[in-house]
């Protein structure tokens, strides 16, 4: 069990966009977001670039996937793998995936 996450991210101002738009209106600390558990951080010596993580985002339904993966898509970030069931996860998974701009 984690309480939260935190990402170090190489352009606040490009992650503080995306997310925003992914996840709603942050709790803004400045040069640290908060997105309920889920937080970014700009690079720094303490802070590297965050990379090769996979993060899954809870929705209500399937149509809510399918209408969250579509609205970033359609907003010109880039998808990485279709809406649909993932039984390698578990048996009812359902998912659709985004790259942040840091990918």
């Amino acid at each position: 069990m984690f309480d939260h996450l935190d990402i170090g991210v190489s352009d606040l101002d490009a992650s503080r966009r995306f997310y925003t738009f992914a996840l709603g209106e942050p709790r803004d600390e400045g040069e640290w977001l908060e997105f309920g558990d889920f937080g970014i951080t700009p690079v720094d010596d303490d802070h590297p670039v965050t990379r090769r993580l996979h993060v899954g985002f809870g929705v209500e339904s399937r149509e809510a996937v399918d209408a969250w993966r579509e609205r970033l898509v359609g907003a010109g970030y880039a998808g990485d793998g279709e809406p649909g069931p993932r039984p390698e996860y578990t048996e009812s998974y359902y998912g659709g995936f985004i790259l942040d701009p840091d990918r």
